[in-house]
């Protein structure tokens, strides 16, 4: 396969998955989309295979891509998921295309969605679903034609990601940052403005040499331990607080976190902790969940370390700490690169995107440097 065929299908194969992620995100009036979601991941899939068949494989790429298929495949079979499937073999698939082309790929396509989304709103396709803080808060949010209001503002956020990753355009970044301020005014998302203005703080300390050289080591030690921490952080709030330990300290942790260690410590009740979970998404939606003495079907967990936890098990997430950590390792990352990785890492303790669309240029970078991580621990390990 040539590099400008295998550069087309990667764009078809990853710009259809992006699609089907992102209709997922928006608020269609009528008519039951997640049945366009499926038949579109199908077709990706068909196209997946017929690429990884006609692709000539090194062996050690081919002993990583059966167990990475396998791992994807088993998860489809417990949870009826194709995120994982489908990631693995985008990753391996199109091994070799570059990072820039994914970033590229990826903003251009969230930019045309979001305007669509936009588009369709003005025009009354999609509703403006208001949404409130899980604080019981009457404050109403507008979504304008999201899903929620804090999808648009955080999808200006993980534009400004990808900027960085690609050729760090101060004024793109600044503009970007700019919209994500204003747009606070009208969706009311805090989460998404306080990390869009503390990844613009951390771009123009970068920009300063003298400051980039003194917080280089404590930068790197940060960058290292946030994915471990951001984990520990989103989950053992809850699982303290579903033991009956420290109640005082959750309560008033609450205060200040909406109610997140509530949430969670009812998750943990509902559905409890699998090491690997066999629950398809319509068992956790539909699974009876007490929340301070009220019935829901399922929660709402804010925390993408929280839900895939309940939701793929332990060994789903100790795998996404091994892709990340295989990312902010990969060869020739900037310090503005692992700005970026920092507040996408911290963004999903209070935010869930780390398995939509947002964040797939991450995670199928981190996947696909993997191998890597794993040939410099043999090497280490020949020196000593």
């Amino acid at each position: 396969m040539n590099i400008k065929r295998k550069n087309q299908m990667f764009i078809l194969c990853y710009v259809s998955f992006m699609i089907a992620l992102f209709l997922e995100d928006m608020a269609f009036k009528m008519g039951n989309i997640a049945l366009i979601v499926k038949a579109i991941k199908a077709v990706v899939m068909v196209l997946l295979v017929l690429s990884a068949v006609g692709k000539s494989w090194k062996k050690k790429e081919f002993g990583w891509v059966v167990f990475g298929v396998l791992c994807g495949a088993l998860t489809l079979l417990l949870t009826g998921d194709f995120f994982w499937l489908i990631v693995i073999l985008i990753a391996y698939v199109f091994y070799d295309v570059g990072e820039k082309i994914i970033y590229n790929v990826s903003l251009q396509t969230i930019v045309g969605m979001s305007s669509l989304t936009l588009v369709l709103y003005a025009l009354g396709i999609l509703s403006d679903c208001l949404t409130y803080r899980t604080d019981f808060s009457t404050e109403a949010r507008h979504t304008l034609g999201f899903v929620h209001s804090a999808c648009l503002p955080l999808i200006v956020f993980y534009m400004m990601t990808y900027c960085i990753s690609i050729n760090r355009d101060k004024r793109k970044i600044g503009v970007l940052a700019f919209i994500g301020i204003v747009l606070y005014i009208i969706c009311k998302s805090r989460n998404a403005m306080v990390i869009t203005v503390v990844l613009l703080m951390l771009v123009l300390l970068l920009r300063n040499e003298r400051i980039k050289n003194k917080i280089k080591k404590p930068f790197n030690l940060i960058c290292r331990w946030i994915v471990f921490a951001c984990m520990v952080f989103s989950i053992l709030p809850g699982y303290l607080r579903y033991k009956g330990i420290l109640l005082n300290y959750w309560y008033a942790f609450d205060q200040v976190f909406t109610n997140r260690s509530m949430l969670a410590a009812s998750a943990f009740q509902s559905y409890g902790i699998p090491i690997v979970s066999t629950m398809n998404y319509n068992a956790y939606t539909n699974t009876k969940v007490y929340i301070d003495g009220y019935i829901n079907n399922g929660v709402v967990l804010d925390s993408a370390y929280m839900y895939i936890v309940v939701r793929y098990g332990i060994a789903m997430l100790l795998f996404l700490w091994m892709v990340l950590h295989a990312y902010q390792k990969k060869q020739n990352i900037s310090m503005m690169e692992k700005a970026a990785f920092i507040t996408v890492v911290v963004a999903n303790t209070i935010d869930n995107d780390m398995l939509s669309y947002e964040c797939l240029p991450f995670i199928i970078i981190g996947i696909r440097n993997l191998p890597k991580i794993k040939c410099k621990l043999r090497i280490s390990k020949g020196r000593s």
